[in-house]
């Protein structure tokens, strides 16, 4: 399942909200040109990270917002190494498909 306030496919969530669980905020709502405007210099294209990622306030958009993100609550770039700011409990989880004992998982621990 996706964080609470996200239901499948709902805007700013991907294909399979179940396995990337990690891109949904808990106002999902819809897509948000706002936040990709908010990414200068980014793609805007469909499912660009800035656009999958981004908290209500637009403020968690990372200067590498390429692909999806799948790291964190608030958002990670795509090598999970830039974890921050109210990752909470599920930061490990959402690295996901990664294993759970990978590099790039331990670095989004220890950067929550």
């Amino acid at each position: 399942t996706c964080y609470t306030g996200c239901s499948t496919n709902r805007g700013i969530c991907n294909t399979d909200c179940g396995t990337n669980r990690g891109i949904c905020n808990t106002d999902c709502g819809t897509a948000r040109t706002s936040c990709l405007a908010a990414c200068p210099g980014n793609s805007a294209g469909p499912g660009h990270g800035c656009g999958n990622g981004c908290n209500t306030a637009y403020t968690t958009c990372t200067g590498d917002c390429t692909a999806t993100y799948t790291g964190c609550t608030d958002g990670c770039d795509t090598d999970y190494s830039s974890c921050y700011g109210n990752c909470g409990p599920d930061c490990r989880n959402a690295c996901s498909p990664a294993n759970p004992n990978s590099a790039r998982c331990r670095y989004c621990d220890a950067s929550c």
